[in-house]
């Protein structure tokens, strides 16, 4: 596969790509979540989104990605309760939060 072909890295992603089509909302919650991973008003925004959406996918990546460069236990505990309710217990995407968290 070409890396033309290739999908980028979340943290190179931007907010509209990973929330395609996304009202103006939305995009500003993604991007104050990924600039300050602390503000729950954001991930309940978010959250809401996938919930209404049913598409975890996006918020799911971003959450991954927040992990990766700030573990903290309470954003970690909350992408796991995320994880947890959208995800089979043998995901990748749960199992790269659960490892995160050790």
């Amino acid at each position: 596969m070409s890396s033309m072909n290739s999908i980028p890295p979340v943290a190179e992603r931007t907010v509209e790509e990973l929330f395609e089509g996304a009202d103006a909302g939305i995009l500003a919650a993604a991007e104050n979540a990924r600039r300050d991973p602390a503000s729950d008003s954001d991930w309940d925004t978010l959250e809401e989104f996938a919930a209404k959406s049913q598409a975890p996918d996006a918020v799911s990546d971003l959450y991954r990605s927040a992990i990766g460069r700030r573990r903290e236990q309470r954003l970690v505990e909350r992408a796991l309760r995320f994880h947890e309710e959208w995800y089979p217990e043998d995901a990748p995407e749960l199992l790269s939060v659960l490892r995160s968290g050790l």
